[in-house]
């Protein structure tokens, strides 16, 4: 024998309401004593100029994976980098803007390449 579902309760919708009041405005008086002023932080960007010695390749490459962990000294020089080419809004050949490891890593590259 079929069973036959309980019958369920739906609930009304409540009617919409009319707003027939006039919208009130505010007037907000702007402060009378003067706003504290805006410390403005700016960081120091050093540049260097170094040697780099680059060999003949064997032959082309069309790619290369690069994974490698950057201890302490190394670490905070390639940070001082990607923060300062991130200040001066640096991009990639590509017209990426250098935001993550890599983008450096593909900046830097690209300026030894250049050479």
């Amino acid at each position: 024998m079929p069973r036959n579902p309980a019958p369920t309760k739906q609930k009304k919708k409540p009617e919409p309401v009319e707003d027939t009041t006039a919208p009130t405005v505010q007037v907000i008086e702007p402060p009378t004593q003067p706003s504290p002023p805006v410390k403005v932080i700016e960081r120091r960007i050093e540049t260097i100029v170094i040697e780099i010695p680059l060999g003949e390749p064997p032959h082309r490459f069309d790619q290369v994976h690069v994974e490698g962990m950057l201890w302490r000294d190394h670490a905070h020089t390639f940070v001082r980098l990607r923060q300062a080419l991130q200040d001066q809004d640096s991009r990639t050949a590509d017209g990426r803007k250098v935001k993550t490891n890599p983008d450096v890593l593909r900046w830097l590259m690209e300026q030894f390449a250049s050479c």
